[in-house]
């Protein structure tokens, strides 16, 4: 068992086919309706598994041998950036083009997370800025549907005299904001209900946790893929539970709250607006955003939906489960390789092309003969190398280990 860099290229090809297979899933409509959030999150899980143990198993592995592409760029990869032997058979020593790579996508990584920081701080700092306008009614309102959520956590509502959409956000300190509006009670419920089912479903942590992820392998383009269909599957899980057991006429008045909300969205260039237009990863619904008209009328239909999708709900997700769970395991069989073998040791020399390793103390020592003549073991021989006496005096053979027999 080794991690290795095809290991890792393995690991990042898997992932991102999990990530296409639910993408493309959820696009079909059929399937849209029955795979739900518990789908997402295993498809999430899979992913982060897969780029965090990207191990190898040698001696039980299956390797698919490259004679093209993989020959060339590894050679190039592990190649040093300054060549400073004196000829080609030296071991390679000193940065290679794989390092240099490395660090510059990790630097990338660590300003991404910082900017992730200071737009959560500076995000924090603006709010501050404002003056909590909620009333009593709002306020009472508000408690009565934590209770009846049943959520024990301590979330805050905030009503601020801007006109933005309701949103909520904070993980550790989770607040509700809305915009101060004259909503009539049943509009201020279904808003309430919608916001704080994220709370319940702890979907703040969630959403963080993938901006982290993203900010992690920001190099891989699909993992924004996961990123907007995890949005959006957040909100449609939150309508479903917002309107359970719902009449028709009370899933009209809830599409009419949307609609009153969007209409009173403040569009102006204000530095709020821009706060949240960046879609900060603290934020983790907007109830009525117009950014989607797409998803807007796919949310509409999914709430008009009557059908009864729980029973085919559960089977599309257990078949999407075992699915997910498959390819994960099949992708630890599998190895991507050069034909002509697979790792480059930093110690390897180079001879027309080829990759050789060398011999050190820790992968070779000496045998002494009765004769005064020697055995040459090395870990890359089939059988060991004869060194005759003079050889050795010479000093050929000095650093390795001598056992006597």
């Amino acid at each position: 068992m080794s991690i290795t860099f095809y290991s890792f290229v393995m690991a990042v090809i898997t992932s991102s086919v999990l990530i296409l297979l639910i993408y493309f899933i959820t696009k079909n409509k059929r399937l849209n309706k029955h795979i739900g959030l518990t789908s997402i999150i295993i498809l999430y899980v899979c992913s982060i598994v897969r780029l965090l143990i990207p191990i190898e198993f040698p001696k039980n592995q299956i390797i698919i041998k490259d004679k093209v592409v993989f020959r060339a760029f590894s050679a190039f990869l592990f190649s040093p950036v300054i060549d400073t032997r004196a000829n080609r058979f030296e071991p390679i020593t000193g940065i290679t083009y794989v390092d240099l790579i490395a660090l510059a996508l990790t630097l990338v990584s660590v300003v991404l997370l910082c900017r992730q920081l200071y737009k959560y701080f500076r995000f924090k700092k603006l709010i501050g800025s404002y003056s909590n306008l909620a009333t009593n009614r709002e306020n009472e309102l508000f408690d009565r549907t934590l209770k009846e959520l049943k959520i024990k956590r301590k979330v805050k509502l905030l009503v601020i005299d801007e006109r933005v959409a309701p949103i909520t956000y904070g993980v550790f300190k989770p607040v509700v904001l809305m915009p101060c509006n004259d909503y009539a009670d049943n509009e201020l419920s279904f808003i309430f209900r919608h916001e704080l089912n994220h709370q319940k479903n702890m979907d703040t942590l969630l959403k963080l946790l993938i901006e982290i992820y993203c900010c992690l392998f920001w190099w891989n383009p699909l993992v924004y893929l996961l990123r907007a269909n995890l949005s959006q599957k957040l909100e449609l899980k939150c309508d479903s539970k917002t309107n359970l057991n719902s009449t028709s006429d009370e899933k009209l008045a809830y599409l009419s709250t949307i609609l009153k909300c969007m209409k009173n969205q403040n569009k102006n260039n204000t530095e709020l607006n821009n706060q949240l237009g960046v879609k900060c990863s603290l934020v983790s619904s907007e109830f009525a955003s117009e950014d989607n008209d797409k998803f807007i009328k796919e949310r509409f239909e999914f709430i008009l939906d009557n059908k009864d999708t729980k029973t085919y709900g559960r089977v599309a997700n257990s078949v999407f489960a075992v699915i997910c769970a498959a390819i994960l395991a099949v992708s630890y069989i599998f190895i991507w390789q050069p034909s002509d073998g697979g790792y480059i040791p930093p110690e390897a020399c180079m001879e027309n092309g080829e990759y050789y390793k060398v011999s050190d103390s820790s992968n070779s020592y000496l045998v002494k003969q009765p004769s005064g003549d020697y055995l040459f073991y090395f870990e890359d021989f089939d059988k060991p190398k004869y060194v005759s006496k003079e050889e050795f005096d010479k000093g050929l053979h000095d650093g390795y280990p001598v056992i006597e027999k």
